[in-house]
């Protein structure tokens, strides 16, 4: 049955499940490529990849970067490495000149699996409490060291901006924070039953979550199928205060990174 429910999502959604050949790059060599500074930063029991540009803790406002879902299937099973080939949340980054570092999810760019990395973790759970809670501890401890950090902007990428709508009220009680989603499935529940696929189960649905009043800003590709804006109606109804603007011509990848200085821009005006 599971897997009758799960195909039509591999046709649907190749953008997201699509498998690429090649070698991943390891952290070093998106290091190189990105011209960023790779570390690993404990996030209660993982470790996680931070690339940052040099300077990133000059503030005193820091821009957060977070990746979209990447792989987390192969056909009808759970992928080994959920790890993305097209890390759009960094071409983000690039085009972005403020103090920036992307933080990884947990059990992500592993040159070997960890133990505790169960497929759980990037398949119904990509969202889950385990997850939100190793950011977010990998995060405070980020500002911790870094008290010069007054303020920051977490920008997610598709299930990335579900990561920065859970975080963002787990981290306003040290600094202000505000958040940036493009191509967000905000309503996890809507998005699932349109796709005719299995609900996230273990993951927190941010269109349940309580409505946190911190300043959002939602791009929506008006052309996305992958993401649909119209799945993430029932997210804007029970959270007033977050702006949502949907880019005529835009799918789920085109053409964010290309238009992003001007988007960010317009993001940010009103910003504290």
């Amino acid at each position: 049955m599971a897997r009758q429910l799960l195909k039509p999502l591999f046709i649907t959604l190749p953008v997201i499940f699509l498998v690429a050949c090649g070698h991943l790059p390891s952290p070093a060599q998106l290091a190189d490529r990105y011209q960023l500074q790779a570390s690993w930063v404990a996030g209660a029991e993982f470790d996680l990849l931070s690339l940052a540009r040099a300077g990133w803790t000059e503030g005193p406002r820091l821009h957060v970067y977070l990746e979209g879902d990447g792989r987390p299937w192969l056909r009808d099973r759970a992928a080994p490495d959920p790890t993305g080939r097209h890390l759009l949340a960094l071409e983000l980054l690039q085009r972005d000149p403020a103090p920036a570092l992307y933080l990884a999810r947990p059990c992500y760019h592993q040159d070997s699996m960890p133990a505790n990395c169960t497929p759980t973790l990037w398949t119904s759970g990509r969202y889950s409490e385990t997850v939100i809670n190793s950011m977010a501890d990998a995060l405070a401890k980020q500002l911790d060291a870094n008290p010069s950090i007054r303020e920051i902007v977490l920008i997610g990428y598709s299930g990335g901006g579900n990561l920065a709508v859970l975080l963002a009220p787990r981290l306003a009680g040290s600094v202000p924070v505000s958040v940036v989603t493009i191509a967000a499935n905000l309503d996890t529940v809507a998005w699932s039953a349109h796709h005719r696929v299995l609900p996230l189960q273990d993951s927190l649905n941010p269109a349940e979550q309580q409505a946190s009043g911190l300043q959002e800003m939602h791009f929506q590709g008006a052309e996305d199928t992958v993401v649909p804006p119209a799945t993430s109606a029932a997210y804007f109804q029970r959270h007033p205060q977050a702006r949502s603007v949907t880019v005529e011509a835009f799918d789920h990848r085109c053409c964010w990174a290309q238009q992003w200085p001007q988007l960010l821009q317009q993001a940010l005006q009103g910003a504290s």
